[in-house]
């Protein structure tokens, strides 16, 4: 049952849609954080759902087939997970647990956890690469320095904590 809402009322409502929209960018959420909220509520737009409807369900896993062709899977599953903790907060009951459960299943379908751990190793060997090439490009070697042991000379170079300026009271 669709309701039509005065002319006063669907501009209030843009409004909010807007001020979404602009949260969503600032806090660079996914925009499936508005579709799994939309479907969590009711007809007439009252928060919330005793259940999803299978529709709702299926309609926000097409969305995470998308979402893995994108690249962004992770970043959506991220947001499902927050739109649970929000609904959990507000009390909504089973719609929350059928959010987190989409999200688990998400994670173990798309198996996120070890893309998530391959991408952390491509990342740290692409570092470590990096690092040899600055190295080799300087013709030096990676030297550390630290400080010298009590009676040790220090290092050519080293500066002493009261030369760095002049000397104050304090």
């Amino acid at each position: 049952m669709t309701e039509k809402f005065t002319p006063e009322q669907q501009k209030q409502l843009d409004e909010l849609s807007e001020q979404f929209d602009q949260l969503l960018e600032k806090h660079q959420g996914h925009p499936i954080i508005k579709a799994a909220l939309a479907v969590c509520t009711t007809e007439e737009g009252l928060p919330w759902r005793p259940k999803l409807q299978p529709e709702a369900i299926k309609y926000l896993e097409d969305i995470l087939v998308e979402c893995d062709k994108d690249g962004t899977i992770g970043w959506a599953t991220h947001g499902l997970i927050a739109v649970a903790n929000y609904l959990d907060s507000k009390k909504a009951g089973m719609v929350a647990y059928e959010i987190l459960n989409l999200a688990n299943n998400t994670v173990i379908k798309y198996d996120l956890v070890e893309r998530q751990e391959k991408a952390k190793r491509d990342w740290a060997k692409r570092q470590d690469k990096g690092q040899k090439e600055a190295i080799a490009a300087t013709g030096g070697e990676s030297k550390v320095a630290n400080a010298p042991k009590l009676g040790e000379k220090p290092p050519p170079g080293t500066v002493k904590g009261g030369a760095l300026g002049p000397k104050r009271r304090i």
